[in-house]
């Protein structure tokens, strides 16, 4: 179904290479803007071979940890200017919360590792350290302190981007009273942000 009626229809195959180092698990680059967060490594536990769902192990890492400096180096300084450019956006923002995920795969020289991008994301990234109270009874307060305490770096860091990018606009909406419209249909107040 999905080539049926050709392009012209809306028809359409992406064609990927297989990339069966996945099974060792994919690295994830979490970004703030233009800011790397952390690092996660996210290994399919039980044998499978997609980190997907929440089915995987995590291992968290700074920046400029040495086990993906080159990646880093390689995303943050080199492909994501690339990538703006091609896009025609090197002067827009990027989203405040996103993601580059990568599987390795054989290098040129044998015994060596690159990294192919598997996706980027913003549109449902999650905040992986809140993420083992998502849902069901429990709720932040059940978060252990330390990974509390890195997930509200994360936020604040979002948090301070956005104003960021708010003052670059130049917007005057920021903690300030603005004149209501006079079309407006309904009254509200901000109490607390």
């Amino acid at each position: 179904k999905y080539l049926e009626g050709g392009k012209a229809a809306g028809g359409q195959l992406v064609d990927q290479r297989l990339c069966p180092r996945i099974s060792e698990g994919e690295v994830r680059m979490l970004m703030v803007g233009d800011v790397l967060q952390m690092m996660i490594h996210k290994k399919p536990e039980g044998g499978g071979l997609s980190a997907v769902g929440g089915n995987s192990a995590y291992t968290y890492y700074k920046p400029g940890s040495p086990e993906y400096a080159k990646l880093e180096d390689d995303f943050v300084n080199r492909d994501i200017p690339q990538l703006m450019k091609a896009l025609e956006i090197e002067n827009d923002p990027l989203p405040i919360l996103w993601t580059g995920d990568f599987i390795p795969v054989d290098g040129k020289e044998p015994g060596s590792t690159d990294y192919v991008v598997g996706e980027f994301n913003c549109s449902c990234v999650g905040i992986s350290k809140f993420q083992a109270v998502c849902g069901g009874d429990k709720t932040l307060a059940d978060v252990p302190d330390e990974d509390y305490y890195d997930a509200s770096k994360l936020t604040d860091l979002m948090g301070t981007t956005a104003l960021k990018f708010l003052r670059a606009k130049n917007d005057p909406r920021q903690n300030t009273l603005m004149p209501s419209p006079p079309d407006a249909k309904h009254k509200c107040a901000v109490i607390q942000f």
